[in-house]
């Protein structure tokens, strides 16, 4: 789940579109653009099958450029496995 702090910004009017115009999010932002719960999102970063990320303190980020490279693969991926062969 995303923090309460992302949560109280969206109830103050924060819009997603608002955070995904930050040059890098925050693991629990990734869960709300995404849509994920904060498990799963660990999950997928533990098994590297999500999203190259780096850390700033103790805090972990990804890259708007990476994610959005990260999402256009996982669609092509998914294209290509509806083609029949």
């Amino acid at each position: 789940m995303p923090s309460n702090r992302v949560r109280e910004r969206l109830r103050k009017g924060a819009p997603i579109s608002e955070i995904m115009t930050k040059p890098a999010l925050t693991m629990h932002e990734l869960a709300l653009v995404l849509d994920l719960s904060m498990q799963f999102v660990y999950r997928m970063l533990q098994n590297d099958i999500g999203p190259a990320t780096f850390y700033i303190g103790r805090t972990r980020y990804v890259r708007m450029e990476t994610l959005r490279a990260w999402l256009a693969e996982r669609e092509r991926l998914a294209e290509a496995e509806k083609k029949p062969a």
